[in-house]
């Protein structure tokens, strides 16, 4: 197995078709996660259906890692209708689709980070199991006054995207005497 060039990778044309798959699917997953929030979809339909899903999701990653551009594709065709499958199953059920005032990003560590308009909007998230911090808009903005260097980047070079923020560790102090 070789993470960093897949079978799937090997000629320009077919990197392209499994990107173009894999865009796809994360369309899919994107758009049921904005009805259904970050992580919950598969949550609230029955273990049954979840375990169908996992199961695919393991196939999936599979196909990513060592699958050729065939298989890549029909893994990629089945979790798409996997993201679906749920859509319908949680509809069905009549299940709470995420308030459209509620806005979920999921995070490098696994969290949620919710975003709402104000306290009003905090107290109706909902608590389903999933690790969630929810944000207040006032809060981002004490967030945006605490890394000014943000806000500045986007003012002098309007559409830039931040991709990274934090705070530099210090370098280690040393204790020694000058020699001079």
């Amino acid at each position: 197995m070789n993470l960093f060039n897949p079978p799937w990778c090997q000629s320009e044309f077919m990197a392209t078709q499994g990107k173009a798959a894999i865009d796809g699917v994360d369309a899919v997953a994107s758009e049921c996660e904005r009805v259904w929030g970050v992580g919950r979809l598969r949550l609230i339909v029955d273990n049954g259906l979840r375990v169908k899903f996992d199961a695919q999701s393991q196939k999936l990653e599979k196909a990513i890692h060592e699958g050729d551009i065939t298989e890549l594709n029909l893994q990629c065709a089945r979790m798409s209708l996997a993201w679906r499958t749920l859509h319908q199953a949680a509809t069905d059920a009549g299940c709470k689709q995420l308030d459209p005032d509620v806005w979920e990003v999921g995070l490098k560590d696994g969290s949620v980070a919710v975003i709402v308009r104000g306290n009003a909007e905090a107290h109706h998230v909902l608590r389903d199991g999933r690790h969630t911090s929810v944000y207040t808009l006032d809060e981002i903005a004490q967030l945006l006054y605490g890394f000014p260097a943000i806000v500045k980047a986007k003012q002098v070079w309007p559409g830039a995207s931040v991709v990274r923020a934090g705070v530099r560790k210090s370098h280690e102090v040393i204790d020694e005497q000058i020699p001079f």
